[in-house]
């Protein structure tokens, strides 16, 4: 599965990415990739076969953002679950954005909407496991 996803983000070496980490585990087939460009990083973690793509600041390693709260940010639908092919294909139809929000100049701004967006997320997603509205 690995080298089928590496594969898939082929089109971030044209867009000067690096793949600059890359680690599996012995259990699960679980791995991490991460590719940077030095302005953000982009990892793809299998955790037990759940595939999910994470987005950071590449000087903010510590504040990273689960894609679908990015493309919420960027085209303003929110989802709570897309397949990987469709998260790479957001990603490769977004990167110019996705860098943007990323950079210097907007990331304080950027980043207080995606934490909003990810309270809300939070919320819609939760808050019928608590048996009330949070």
């Amino acid at each position: 599965m690995k080298e089928e996803i590496i594969a898939k983000l082929e089109f971030l070496k044209s867009e000067e990415f690096l793949l600059v980490e890359e680690r599996t585990s012995e259990y699960f087939g679980d791995f991490l990739l991460k590719f940077s460009n030095g302005n953000i990083d982009i990892m793809v973690v299998s955790d037990r076969s759940m595939l999910s793509i994470d987005i950071c600041s590449s000087s903010k390693t510590n504040e990273k953002y689960d894609l679908l709260i990015v493309r919420s940010l960027i085209i303003g639908i929110s989802e709570y679950e897309l397949s990987i092919e469709e998260q790479v294909l957001f990603l490769k139809e977004y990167l110019v954005d996705i860098n943007t929000i990323f950079s210097k100049s907007m990331y304080k701004l950027s980043s207080q909407k995606l934490k909003e967006i990810g309270v809300k997320r939070a919320k819609a997603m939760f808050s019928g496991w608590l048996g009330r509205n949070v």
